[in-house]
């Protein structure tokens, strides 16, 4: 495959680490978004000190610019929480590609299923040595990197082809 840099390696390994509170960050979004929704100041009494008396049509202005102000930072929120969407779909079909060693391995390592365990019970339980547990860890880095650079993959496909 194409060279990984170490920057992108850490990147997705810090990806892979975060994945578990993905959904949680979801529904935050989703209730930031809902906190907007029903933070409604309104029409707050009008002060006339310090002011000209003379007629002000400025109520409608001030109504307008709160609900204008409020619908600009539900999109902003809405932006972030596709993001967030997008980024995990396109993990799920990552962690969806990886074999059954580096499945099982994610879960205890990344998704943590049974909380924090340590590399020998890890390395115990699925009846591997340390430098496998290793190996296989690593294997589960490169080939999510892969599956999100589709474009790469590809690449390195078709030269494998030219090379034929």
């Amino acid at each position: 495959m194409a060279e990984i840099k170490d920057e992108e390696y850490e990147i997705v390994k810090k990806w892979l680490y975060d994945y578990k509170g993905l959904e949680s960050d979801i529904k935050q979004y989703d209730l930031q978004i809902e906190e907007i929704k029903n933070d409604i100041t309104g029409c707050s009494g009008i002060s006339y000190e310090g002011e000209k008396l003379a007629p002000t049509y400025n109520i409608s202005k001030t109504v307008e610019n709160e609900v204008l102000d409020r619908e600009k930072r539900i999109e902003e929120v809405e932006a972030k929480k596709r993001k967030m969407i997008i980024h995990k779909k396109k993990m799920d079909i990552a962690i969806n590609n990886l074999d059954s060693d580096q499945k099982i391995l994610f879960d205890y390592e990344f998704k943590k299923t049974e909380g924090k365990l340590s590399i020998d019970v890890i390395s115990n339980r699925m009846g591997i040595s340390n430098s496998t547990f290793y190996s296989i860890k690593n294997s589960i880095i490169l080939s999510v990197i892969n599956s999100l650079n589709p474009d790469r993959t590809l690449r390195f496909i078709e030269k494998q082809f030219k090379m034929l």
